[in-house]
């Protein structure tokens, strides 16, 4: 799995200043953050995602509830986690200064604890159906709604 071939539509040099961005010795804001992301840096990551998404899926993927959907972009806390897994799996194996140490943390560790939380609460109630191709949008306004019901003052 190589990033930088993930997708035909990738630009290189858009590519490279984000993981310049990414580099944690350098000052600057994480390109991994949708928010510090300008509107063409966040369409690249868009595609870039899609491209790792399905190399993960084909090559990570071991168990059902290890893939990730199609709808994954319905999914805020895993549109959100995506990212910092695309440029934790670029620091281990593409950038410069990775050694194998990294690359076995990357398996060791930030990989499996991916995977528990993508099985236990990235994609919410509605993972089998999703996975299956069938996302549930009543799923998606019960939460909406129990979030905005505990935002709002208790009636006494």
């Amino acid at each position: 799995m190589n990033p930088a071939t993930l997708s035909n539509n990738m630009d290189t040099d858009r590519f490279l200043a984000l993981a310049t961005r990414a580099d944690g010795r350098k000052v600057g804001t994480p390109p991994w953050a949708w928010a510090n992301l300008s509107t063409q840096d966040a369409a690249w990551l868009d595609v870039a995602l899609d491209g790792f998404v399905d190399a993960y899926n084909r090559v990570y993927a071991t168990r059902v509830d290890e893939v990730i959907p199609r709808c994954w972009r319905l999914h805020p806390p895993l549109t959100h986690e995506l990212p910092v897994q695309y440029w934790a799996w670029w620091a281990a194996h593409t950038d410069e200064d990775s050694t194998v140490i990294t690359a076995l943390d990357y398996y060791n560790r930030n990989l499996p604890a991916f995977q528990d939380r993508l099985r236990i609460r990235l994609l919410g109630p509605g993972a089998t159906a999703c996975r299956k191709g069938q996302h549930n949008v009543r799923d998606d306004r019960e939460l909406t709604d129990a979030i905005r019901h505990s935002t709002q003052p208790a009636e006494t």
